[in-house]
């Protein structure tokens, strides 16, 4: 028996007995903290002890009965804090019993029984207080999380070596008959052996819980410990001809070549560092300025009066699962329904409606997203800014894998792929291209139009010695024109940026545009320079980044969709990429990129049947904002000090309100002008003024009255 009895209030009978009976009727918002307190100081004194761990509560729901393990029961006794601060009765339904607990599983619980029952009802900050108070627990349960913790140890591996042949021919991989493009391949093949024998139901294993929670080992990073080091990528868009058959564990670097090659691949993994995560920076603030000032609608019952939706087909659970708490129609006329993805699996292959964001009749009359189109999420990010979270969730997790050098350092590197007439002319040597030396170049014309000059933006760049990728200018495509007249298109096929060298941005500073407003150049002239240079790749990292970049920043490419398929494609870029977010944040973003078909200053009236709209891209979007405040934060700061339509500016950005007057009118949703004039109903935004007379005679006439 454990001795401090009177630490164990409720829990007395079953420190003495090893067992007692629990009614979850008896537990309410006012003692279940205790009841958490007990059992928690019942482990603290005796988690060490067999006998503590055996001990089973019989709890009795009003439907049904179940012995629970102390454990099991303490887990129980966190997550259903929060059924009962709703003032709801735990039922068996609320049984949180998980073979593994994660992150992922804790929060489906919340959502599932705290978060969508009481969006509506409960106030925002008791929403999340209650939230804290449960997930607080894990405070509590840390004060003995080192007795629960795992060790690593090689002797459940030489068990399972001398009773499984199969795992000990995998930790003795030989590569020697293997084609080198296969190694990798047949590496991983070999991994998910040992993880198979190692998550075996029946067997123990150190590392059993971390593959199957997927937290705390990568198994990337296994194999080359366990299995073989294998290729290594080159940073020229291949990988090293010399693979380290090895593993660290079995053998390790032997030779030169394995040293040279082990060693060279950290300075790659830095180069592919600083390029990628700077690019993914420039790329966050970018989409954090274009949609910081969308907001939602003040009324939450309010509906607007689109007769727009946008068109999706649940191709499968992923598309299902993005598009919850989403109000759907099977067909535009239709009635409008909330999709539950939890209890909607019916929908998966069917094409449906859904009110969006993008064609908000309330967004686009700048009264914000009407919660019907925005979808029962905005009962949980009402207090935030949609547009700035939106933003954050897709680009903070670009900028926190690539900050993570050891990601780079796997040999999935991409080879670019360019347009045939690319590889008749020029030659790329790691990140520059050039030209050839066996050919003739003198009639040949290198053309660059200035409309696709794009100005690459890169923030606390401190480094004197950065590369044009940092502080120039890039094209997604440049023309060459033959000595025949004829006139080739030159990019890659995946419309990667092209970044413009010194010496090609010097040329072009001396010789200006054109009449066609355009740079022509002899080619011949750059025989001995590089003329471009390019990003090397990572097929996980920045693929993906610069996937979406060119799907929403690419005027090729928005060319080729309306506002249905590159939704569609968007969505499909960044799930790929295993980032999995509701599907409103990728449709709030792309919203603000949307403008009038015949007016670029002006949003489409969605309340219209078959409204004609225009795409922007998001520099253009930026370029072309309705508030001279974000315009003068753009990238193209001269073209925005020197434009005409500054003059019909008139919408206050959220970064307008700390520099004007009288803030609160244009915050205020009752705030209407006098007069019908353009002028007047133009809400133009007035400065606050330093009156220096004023305050030199205030100043004079508080002294002559302290005199």
């Amino acid at each position: 028996m454990l001795p401090n009895m009177e630490n164990y209030g409720y829990y007395q009978e079953l420190v003495k007995k090893g067992r007692q009976k629990i009614r979850t009727d008896d537990l309410t918002n006012e003692n279940i903290d205790q009841h958490f307190k007990n059992i928690v100081n019942i482990l603290l004194d005796g988690i060490d002890q067999e006998e503590v761990i055996n001990y089973k509560i019989t709890v009795f729901f009003p439907d049904d009965k179940l012995d629970l393990y102390i454990i099991q029961y303490m887990w129980n006794l966190m997550m259903w804090t929060l059924i009962v601060c709703s003032g709801r009765k735990i039922e068996s339904k609320h049984l949180f019993f998980e073979t593994v607990i994660t992150k992922k599983v804790i929060k489906d619980y919340i959502d599932k029984w705290f978060v969508r029952k009481n969006m509506k009802t409960m106030a925002f900050k008791l929403l999340n207080n209650n939230i804290d108070r449960c997930i607080g627990k894990f405070r509590d349960y840390k004060k003995f999380q080192m007795f629960c913790c795992n060790t690593l140890d090689l002797k459940d591996d030489v068990d399972f070596m001398n009773e499984f042949p199969e795992y000990n021919e995998a930790l003795h991989f030989d590569i020697s008959s293997i084609p080198m493009e296969d190694i990798k391949e047949e590496g991983l093949k070999v991994t998910n052996t040992l993880v198979s024998y190692i998550t075996r139901k029946d067997r123990d294993h150190n590392c059993k819980y971390a593959f199957i929670s997927g937290e705390g080992i990568n198994k990337k990073q296994y194999k080359e410990v366990m299995v073989n080091i294998g290729t290594k990528p080159n940073g020229q868009g291949g990988v090293f001809a010399h693979p380290i058959k090895n593993s660290f564990l079995n053998g390790g670097l032997q030779t030169i070549e394995d040293f040279v090659i082990d060693s060279d691949i950290g300075r790659i993994a830095q180069i592919l560092q600083k390029q990628n995560v700077g690019q993914s920076g420039a790329f966050a603030r970018r989409l954090g300025l274009n949609n910081q000032d969308s907001r939602l609608h003040h009324d939450p019952s309010y509906v607007c009066d689109s007769v727009n939706f946008e068109v999706v087909e649940i191709k499968d659970k992923n598309i299902l699962d993005i598009y919850d708490m989403r109000w759907y129609a099977e067909n535009p006329n239709g009635v409008f329904y909330e999709l539950d993805a939890t209890k909607d699996k019916h929908l998966i292959g069917k094409t449906l409606y859904f009110r969006s964001p993008m064609t908000c009749a309330s967004a686009a009359r700048g009264d914000g997203i009407c919660y019907k189109c925005y979808g029962d999420l905005a009962y949980v990010t009402r207090n935030n800014n949609i547009g700035q979270i939106a933003a954050e969730l897709l680009s903070s997790v670009y900028t926190q894998t690539l900050l993570s050098a050891k990601h780079l350092l796997e040999s999935a590197i991409i080879k670019l792929e360019w347009t045939q007439d690319f590889y008749d002319l020029f030659l790329v040597e790691f990140d520059q291209i050039g030209l050839k030396d066996d050919l003739e170049y003198r009639r040949f014309k290198l053309i660059i139009r200035n409309e696709d000059i794009i100005e690459n933006e890169f923030e606390d760049n401190e480094d004197e010695d950065s590369s044009s990728m940092e502080e120039g200018l890039y094209v997604y495509s440049f023309i060459i024109r033959f000595p025949d007249g004829h006139e080739s298109i030159i990019r890659t096929n995946d419309s990667d940026p092209i970044y413009l060298t010194y010496d090609l941005q010097e040329m072009m500073n001396a010789v200006g545009t054109n009449d066609e407003d355009s740079y022509e150049f002899n080619l011949a002239d750059f025989k001995e320079k590089s003329i471009f240079t390019i990003n090397v790749q990572n097929d996980e990292l920045s693929k993906v980044m610069n996937q979406v970049k060119n799907l929403i920043n690419n005027k090729s490419s928005i060319k080729n969709h309306d506002r249905n398929s590159i939704l569609g494609a968007f969505i499909e870029a960044n799930l790929s990429g295993g980032i999995k977010i509701n599907a409103v944040h990728f449709e709030v973003l792309l919203m603000n990129q949307i403008r009038a078909y015949d007016n670029i200053l002006n949003l489409p009236d969605w309340s219209k049947s078959n409204e004609k709209y225009q795409i922007l891209t998001l520099d253009t979007a930026l370029t072309e904002n309705l508030s001279i405040g974000v315009r003068l934060q753009s990238p193209k700061l001269k073209r925005t000090l020197t434009h005409y339509s500054n003059r019909f500016l008139h919408k206050a950005s959220n970064m307008d309100l700390y520099s004007m007057e009288t803030p609160q009118e244009v915050m205020s949703k009752e705030f209407e002008d006098p007069e019908e004039t353009f002028e007047s109903k133009r809400k133009v935004i007035k400065p606050i003024i330093i009156d220096e007379e004023y305050l030199r005679e205030k100043a004079l006439k508080e002294a002559e009255e302290n005199k």
